[in-house]
């Protein structure tokens, strides 16, 4: 509503009298390239474990080619 009636009027006028931050209006998420195989890989396992927590999600993807998530496992492998 706030983007269709921006042309018209002030975002920040609009925002005020409909009381919402500025800011949840105008943000745009950014995603890195970088990032999308290692998205790929946590939903894969995600949707074959929908039940998996973080914990379990990351001791899963050890055999994945980031360096940090082969530290991250080896370390919480340790802890436990």
């Amino acid at each position: 509503m706030i983007r269709q009636l921006a042309a018209s009027y002030p975002v920040s006028l609009l925002c005020e009298v409909l009381g919402v931050a500025r800011s949840t209006v105008v943000y745009q998420p950014v995603t890195q390239a970088e990032d999308e195989p290692l998205l790929a890989a946590i939903k894969q396992v995600l949707m074959r474990w929908p039940f998996y927590g973080y914990r379990r999600v990351t001791l899963s993807s050890s055999g994945w080619e980031w360096p940090w998530v082969n530290a991250v496992c080896e370390s919480v492998k340790n802890f436990v």
